[in-house]
């Protein structure tokens, strides 16, 4: 293992790396891998760099290590990060299609700010430092034990041969040198299969492995959460997405993916091989199945490693130079630089030449990169522990399209998924956490967990965005955000364990109008997921939306976060405090109907506002009397209600002083209260209520102040015993706006129906049949018209996770031209 003849090989290695080389003089040659005439990499240059970028050395060894421990279960396990390939490729097509971006890191600034491109910078230079260790690592072993002089002679003495023939021509040389590494790469599959293959047999390499999640399924999953992440850190694989034109590299890296998957699964049969012929891999299982076949083989295995190796670390420090001079200094190659966000390191760094900055930057590279190898970190923690601290980049770039996502909606998503990749990397994730009892259980609990963690906060940030320039609201936010924080030590502190749980409803709907029956829609309506953390006495509880399309043509985005609250049970039976991101609530809550409702429209309930809210309820129990009480103050109006106003009526209707529609009236702090007897008459129960709500306005352009007053009465009598789920319900609003106009504005809301199960079993299938109608009526007494709104349906539940609903809707607006909105509307459910 120590013949000088290995020595000489590595030399000859570098020596020959560095004549087929290209020099590169220009920025476009050093970094974009340009022609000295200007022309971009081709496609098939594309594949054969994206693929073996990221397939050999370090994954080869892993994968065969996974192999020799899981059976075939282990190498699919590995290619499970493969899926990033095709990610990185369909989201930075899009960035590209749709934004127009040029870097990621530029994508960033534009969206995020500066401050987050700096932590995303950060982490993509830690990445690039585990990428030199992990592969030098490789080699290393092949001329000696793990923490032996032959060991780390051999990996400097690599790194340094990289380097040496990466200074002459950065990104250019690179990409053209993986042209070849691509060829030889191909060549040490065919070898390996031809070697291991048929001495083990095909079927028993193949049978090898249980699918369990203590069989290594628990990393595949692991794996496949990580590759909506982790492309997004590795310049290695996301610079050569902005080298071609975006359907060219869309193309080139779908096939690349598939390619890839398909390598690493297949190099795995050197570790199968190990588990059937019970050798001793440890953590180099491909050294240990080449000694095992002789010096020759041996010795073939060492120099195709050593150039597998190093198709990824000249890689590394291209990527490493471009991230320094192009992202931190803002250089370009036309046109005057971009301000970096390190401030005078990016200024200084902006006025040097960039070549020669960028062949420095490689050095560095190299230096501080070489340093975790005499630490004997495991080269599998390179992958895991660096995806699990970047899951926050997940929501960045698959959200990419939410409008009101901006700087907190960043880092609310990217500093909570560092954290929990700081607890893998130390050992610290509580036991709770696990999933499984496999070997990385812990691992996967915490990715599920984070994932988790980081689209919740992301949603929520987004939601902080979207009032950041609203100071009331941006104050009522920082509120509740203090009552979280101060909460959590009391939940952990409770009895109770703590339950974490998700669920969510996808709606598909169908909608087919009278005026055009021949031209049905079809569309995915509605997407819920809905995450509920319980720690007694305190229920943390998030709802994400999203939609196909936006729900109307003026709606900011298609996605959207619903509510986002944190509420207190208190000692006193039924008390319950709640404040956050809360549906206004005003009489009755809803009227059951799918479309909607006109209060709902007009913003006077299930608008979701930053509230304070507290409840007290009391069921009637052995008497007969009880009550649902609850008061809401709200601190200021957000801007969005069902109709996504301030766009609300623009385009329909021009009323004056419309509070829901105009951008010039600006909300400050409401009051909502609402008090219902609940009486228990011997087969119904009655439950009369009364509603008030006060909110006070003010007039942006003239200065004018005014209010809002909406006062409630209700009905509701619901069935039990024999009727038992039969409800009929009625209830009238009476708004009034004064202050604006030279007399008060006047508004009625008059609201009736029923609904009811006409079939209700314990049966697997069809165990409940609904149906409801409801009449609604607004007359607006001053603008001189009105509103009716008509809705039957009927309800089928199929199964427990499946239904439908299809329900006619009929809409006049009287005393307008408007035509009347007739249609039906069917409605999948499915919930899970």
């Amino acid at each position: 293992m120590h013949n000088g003849w290995l020595w000489a090989a590595l030399l000859a290695y570098g020596l020959v790396m560095f004549l087929v080389s290209p020099r590169a003089k220009r920025f476009g040659e050093f970094f974009e891998s340009r022609t000295a005439e200007g022309k971009e990499v081709g496609f098939g240059m594309l594949v054969a760099s994206v693929v073996i970028t990221w397939l050999f050395a370090k994954s080869i060894t892993n994968s065969a290590n996974l192999s020799a421990s899981y059976g075939l279960v282990g190498a699919v396990a590995y290619a499970g990060w493969y899926l990033s390939i095709p990610v990185a490729g369909v989201v930075i097509w899009f960035l590209r299609r749709r934004h127009g971006a040029t870097s990621l890191a530029g994508f960033l600034t534009e969206k995020h700010g500066r401050l987050a491109t700096l932590a995303f910078l950060l982490v993509v230079l830690f990445r690039l430092m585990n990428e030199v260790w992990s592969n030098t690592a490789v080699v290393g072993a092949y001329f000696g034990a793990a923490g032996s002089a032959p060991y780390f002679v051999a990996a400097l003495v690599f790194a340094a041969l990289t380097l040496f023939y990466s200074l002459r021509g950065g990104l250019r040389s690179s990409i053209f040198t993986d042209a070849i590494q691509f060829g030889l790469g191909v060549f040490l599959l065919v070898f390996v299969l031809a070697l291991v293959v048929p001495r083990a047999g095909a079927r028993e390499l193949l049978s090898t492995g249980e699918w369990t999640l203590r069989g290594g399924v628990d990393l595949l999953i692991v794996g496949l959460l990580q590759s909506f992440s982790y492309p997004f850190h590795d310049p290695v694989l996301t610079d050569r997405a902005f080298l071609t034109r975006p359907d060219r590299m869309l193309k080139g890296y779908l096939l690349a993916g598939l390619i890839a998957a398909a390598f690493i699964v297949l190099f795995g049969v050197t570790g199968m091989y190990a588990r059937v012929a019970e050798l001793p891999a440890g953590q180099d299982a491909p050294l240990r199945v080449a000694n095992a076949f002789g010096l020759g083989t041996l010795g073939l295995m060492t120099v195709l490693m050593m150039v597998s190796a190093g198709s990824t670390l000249d890689s590394t420090l291209a990527s490493f130079s471009r991230a320094v001079v192009v992202d931190v200094g803002g250089r370009k190659a036309d046109g005057p630089r971009d301000r970096g966000g390190f401030g005078a390191l990016s200024d200084w760094l902006g006025a040097q030449d960039p070549v020669r900055t960028g062949r420095l930057a490689m050095l560095v590279a190299v230096l501080l990169g070489s340093f975790p190898l005499f630490a004997g970190t495991a080269i599998i923690k390179a992958t895991t522990v660096s995806g699990t601290m970047v899951l926050g980049l997940a929501p960045v770039f698959l959200l990419f399209g939410w409008m009101r996502a901006g700087s907190m909606a960043f880092h609310l998503a990217f500093w909570p998924g560092v954290a929990v990749g700081v607890l893998v990397a130390i050992g610290a994730v509580p036991t709770s956490w696990s999933v499984g009892d496999g070997p990385y259980a812990s691992l996967l609990g915490a990715n599920l967990i984070g994932t988790g963690v980081v689209f919740a906060g992301y949603a929520v940030g987004a939601w902080v965005d979207g009032l950041a320039t609203r100071r009331r609201l941006a104050a009522a936010t920082g509120a509740a955000i203090v009552v979280l924080l101060l909460a959590t030590p009391s939940a952990r502190a409770a009895d109770e364990a703590p339950s974490l749980r998700f669920s969510g409803q996808t709606m598909l709907r169908a909608t087919f109008r009278r005026a055009h029956p021949d031209r049905p829609s079809y569309e995915v309506y509605n997407v819920r997921l809905v995450g509920t953390y319980d720690a007694n006495p305190f229920r943390y509880v998030a709802e994400l939306r999203f939609r196909q399309t936006p729900l109307r043509s003026y709606s900011p985005s298609n996605v959207w976060l619903q509510q986002a609250y944190v509420a207190w049970q208190s000692p006193v039976e039924g008390l319950r405090i709640s404040t956050g991101l809360l549906y206004d609530q005003l009489g009755l809550f809803w009227d059951s109907s799918w479309f909607g409702n006109l209060p709902y429209l007009n913003g006077h309930k299930l608008d979701p506002d930053m509230n304070l809210e507290v409840t007290w309820a009391r069921p009637p129990g052995d008497g007969t009397f009880g009550w649902e009480a609850w008061v809401q103050l709200g601190l200021a109006e957000d801007g969005l209600n069902g109709s996504f106003v301030p766009a609300g009526k623009a385009g329909r209707l021009e009323l004056p002083a419309d509070l829901e529609a105009d951008t010039d009236f600006r909300e400050g702090p409401s009051v909502r209260a609402r008090v219902v007897p609940v009486i228990a008459a011997g087969p119904v129960t009655l439950r009369p209520g009364a509603s008030v709500q006060r909110s006070t306005y003010d007039r942006a352009s003239t200065g004018e102040t005014g209010h809002q007053l909406v006062r409630g009465a209700e009905l509701t009598v619901a069935g039990a015993g024999a009727i038992a789920g039969w409800q009929a319900f009625g209830e009238i609003l009476v708004e009034t706006v004064a202050g604006f106009t030279a007399s008060d504005l006047d508004r009625d809301y008059w609201l009736a129906g029923f609904e009811g199960p006409v079939l209700e079993r314990a049966a697997e299938y069809f165990p409940l049949v609904k149906i409801g109608a409801s009449f609604q009526h607004t007359s607006y007494t001053n603008e001189d018209f009105g509103e009716d709104f008509v809705t039957a349906r009927i309800f089928t539940k199929l199964v427990s996770a499946v239904g439908t609903t299809v329900e006619y809707v009929r809409w006049k607006i009287e005393g307008e031209d408007s035509p009347v909105v007739e249609r039906v509307e069917a409605i999948l459910h499915v919930w899970y």
